[in-house]
């Protein structure tokens, strides 16, 4: 294998760790490698989308993606040892569809070879909790693939939903669902007496199960809505898919009632300077705040160590991304290949520095660990912050007994009923 994908791979699966704070699997078993599969999802944050499934199934797979991405050596390189290959649409250039062809060519050798190949049906890129119309491409493709062995080869087509809480946030959360397979060869006769019946259906039948295992809200009005009960709701049993159906099937009248009063409720959060876990929590004791403050003055040094070790391995690639990027949909992929390889960069120069000044052997093992496990304190060290400020204000609301507070735990009640 490439060890250069390998290099890549190591890198980018470490960082993609660290900037998303919860990672959640469903439906792998759905994945088979029987026959070969022609994977497609939603399509939102870029090329990190392929780079999440590639993640999820832990193996080696093919991704299609628009051609304006390999807009230069670097990005093509990078791309390509991730196994991503470009197709051309006309917005592209008219010059450059001919490139299709090769394309085209390689991914019926993958498929026949048994490999799984992504695609985004779709054909472009938006953050948004909606699914977009499909384009014809991957009937098509999967149509002349079968039709090259009289739908003979078995092939599949497996829908993936990536459910992002917000794919540009550093610690935010994401989701990838595995459906189950859709058989090409059941379509085999409507194909061949008409190709363009047979890919409208295909194509209705891939939308409408790819649908079931997104999170979408049908009106972008509703998607406060939406983020307030997921994070109203995020310690129950109640999902985020479950939360977007209930929001759904509310009528105009109950969403206007139910949009003022989220409204009011964000405005007195973001004028006290706190979150809704803190209102959840309601905490009423110095008790648990006591002891973040202890574990904070203790751990601080090491926080301090980390930080400085760390901080323009997070800081320069978010830079680089904000004056790189143009789409918000690019960000996250720039970030988090930049934040990779700017680290590996940072932590060589640290060590080649920092070694020449020791001379015990242990002291010089022990020192290859210090920057990345100091940074991790110091990742932590930064949330546990985070929620001690958020307690004490809440504990500052309480004993000043602001008219605010219980205005706001009202309202969190009211939203709360009004879900039901």
């Amino acid at each position: 294998m490439n060890p250069i994908y390998l290099i890549c791979t190591l890198i980018i699966s470490t960082t993609n760790k660290i900037f998303f704070k919860k990672i959640n699997i469903v439906g792998r078993k759905n994945v088979t490698n029987k026959n070969p599969l022609f994977l497609y999802g939603n399509h939102s944050n870029a090329f990190y989308d392929s780079i999440v499934v590639h993640f999820a199934l832990n193996e080696n797979i093919y991704t299609l993606t628009r051609g304006d991405v390999f807009s230069s050596k670097l990005k093509t390189f990078l791309l390509k040892q991730f196994h991503i290959l470009p197709i051309y649409r006309l917005q592209e250039g008219f010059e450059n569809l001919h490139k299709n062809s090769d394309t085209f060519s390689k991914t019926t050798q993958l498929l026949k070879l048994k490999n799984k190949v992504m695609i985004f049906p779709e054909g472009n890129c938006i953050q948004e909790k909606r699914l977009r119309k499909f384009k014809k491409g991957m009937a098509r493709m999967a149509y002349s693939t079968e039709a090259e062995t009289n739908f003979t080869l078995g092939l599949k087509l497996l829908p993936v939903a990536i459910n992002y809480t917000n794919p540009s946030q550093f610690r935010s959360e994401y989701q990838i669902v595995f459906g189950h397979p859709i058989d090409v060869k059941k379509y085999e006769q409507e194909y061949l007496k008409n190709p363009v019946i047979a890919i409208n259906k295909i194509n209705a039948e891939c939308e409408a199960r790819l649908k079931e295992l997104m999170v979408i809200i049908n009106d972008k009005e509703n998607d406060e809505i939406f983020e307030t009960y997921s994070e109203i709701f995020r310690k129950s049993k109640t999902t985020k898919q479950e939360i977007a159906n209930k929001i759904n099937g509310f009528d105009t009248d109950r969403l206007l009632e139910i949009r003022i009063k989220i409204n009011d409720y964000n405005k007195y959060l973001k004028a006290k300077k706190i979150r809704d876990w803190v209102v959840l929590e309601n905490e009423n004791g110095f008790g648990k705040v006591s002891l973040n403050l202890v574990i904070l003055i203790f751990a601080f040094p090491i926080y301090l160590i980390g930080l400085s070790l760390n901080y323009l391995a997070f800081k320069l690639p978010y830079l680089v991304a904000k004056k790189s990027v143009k789409n918000i949909e690019f960000f996250t992929s720039i970030n988090l290949a930049a934040g990779g390889f700017i680290w590996v960069i940072l932590y060589t120069f640290y060590i080649l520095i920092s070694s020449s000044f020791i001379n015990n052997g242990y002291l010089f093992i022990a020192n290859f660990f210090v920057m990345p496990i100091t940074g991790m304190v110091a990742l932590y060290y930064w949330e546990m912050m985070k929620k001690t400020i958020g307690k004490f204000r809440w504990l500052k609301l309480i004993r000043n007994s602001e008219p605010e507070l219980q205005k706001i735990v009202e309202l969190r009640q009211e939203i709360i009923t009004m879900f039901k």
